[in-house]
């Protein structure tokens, strides 16, 4: 990246046209993390937090801000087709923390369709199936 002329980041237009590139490479999406633009790119880092309101505004500005790539299908997604888990809930004081799957939802139910066809997915279904009628029926059930 060139020397810019004065005032050059205070135009939008000027900073989407510097994105572009960036985000080819990254599936129409903006890099997070140590990767992301502040390593690769400060200028134009420093221009998105000083004059156009941070990466979350600029994100939400591209319409990019609640999409996320599935590392297995490589499809651009809603958060919502992902998964939703918590993390460890001892290091922010008791709140669980989240953070949402890289295996799209429909990637996962096809991995957990095509285990459930395999000869250990057959005989944990069988278990699973046994361990539930013997629940019902009142009768002590360990595998162990």
């Amino acid at each position: 990246m060139s020397k810019k002329p004065t005032g050059y980041w205070f135009n939008w237009d000027n900073v989407v046209k510097e994105l572009q590139p960036i985000m080819a490479k990254n599936h129409g999406l903006l890099p997070a993390g140590a990767n992301g633009i502040h390593k690769n790119h400060p200028s134009l880092a420093l221009a998105i937090s000083k004059y156009h309101g941070g990466m979350k505004t600029v994100r939400e500005r591209l319409g990019i801000n609640n999409k996320k790539r599935c590392h297995y299908c490589n499809r651009i997604l809603s958060f919502d087709d992902f998964r939703l888990h918590s993390k460890n809930k001892n290091g922010n004081h008791g709140k669980p923390e989240y953070y949402r799957d890289s295996k799209c939802k429909e990637c996962s139910y096809k991995d957990v369709q095509d285990y459930r066809e395999t000869d250990l997915g057959k005989a944990t279904n069988i278990c699973r199936y046994s361990k539930n009628r013997a629940k019902q029926k009142g009768i002590p059930f360990d595998l162990t």
